[in-house]
């Protein structure tokens, strides 16, 4: 069966998903992985199913990002064992865009999509909330819903951030129940007993 990375957002029910943490780490041959930076992690995290959080924190789409191209790292994972998962989410956007251009941040994502595409893992790209960072930001899932008809949007479930950039935890596990329901039902968390 062909694996593939879901890039973004878990849609489904909130009971579906938990904010408990997760011991690390994670199978990389899981069916699903969530990429890109910080917030994925921690949606990645708040999914019953425990997706592969790909990426890493401070990461991006351009050379901008203080900790890098979300492409590298997650290049080097996929490279990294003969995974390769059914599905990728892919969800960032705020590493990276201080001091960079909206189109620039675009161009890093049609990059990184066409990078991973190539490697034969579809990309499913989440918009990403992003309160505190919302001129920059809104515009890139902007971007997104109008030129990715499959763009997951989770974000009015996104109401509650920590520091205007990450969601609470109670935010978060609705934000996840959201990205959790848009995924194709064999890559959804199972309903919590």
């Amino acid at each position: 069966m062909r694996r593939a990375l879901i890039v973004g957002v878990v849609a489904a029910v909130a009971a579906a998903c938990t904010s408990a943490p997760r011991a690390e780490p994670r199978d990389p041959a899981h069916p699903l992985w969530v990429c890109g930076d910080s917030l994925s992690y921690h949606l990645a995290n708040a999914m019953a199913s425990e997706p592969y959080p790909c990426g890493a924190g401070g990461s991006g789409f351009n050379d901008f990002a203080p900790n890098g191209k979300t492409v590298d790292y997650v290049v080097d994972q996929l490279d990294d064992g003969p995974w390769g998962p059914e599905l990728l989410l892919i969800m960032g956007g705020v590493n990276g865009a201080v001091d960079t251009t909206i189109q620039d941040q675009i161009d890093g994502m049609v990059e990184f999509e066409t990078t991973i595409e190539a490697k034969g893992v579809p990309v499913r790209w989440v918009a990403m909330p992003a309160k505190g960072w919302a001129d920059l930001i809104d515009p890139l899932s902007d971007w997104l819903l109008a030129n990715r008809a499959d763009t997951i949007d989770c974000r009015q479930h996104a109401t509650s951030f920590s520091d205007g950039v990450h969601l609470t935890p109670q935010s978060n596990a609705y934000f996840a129940a959201c990205v959790n329901a848009a995924l194709p039902p064999h890559l959804q968390s199972p309903p919590s007993a």
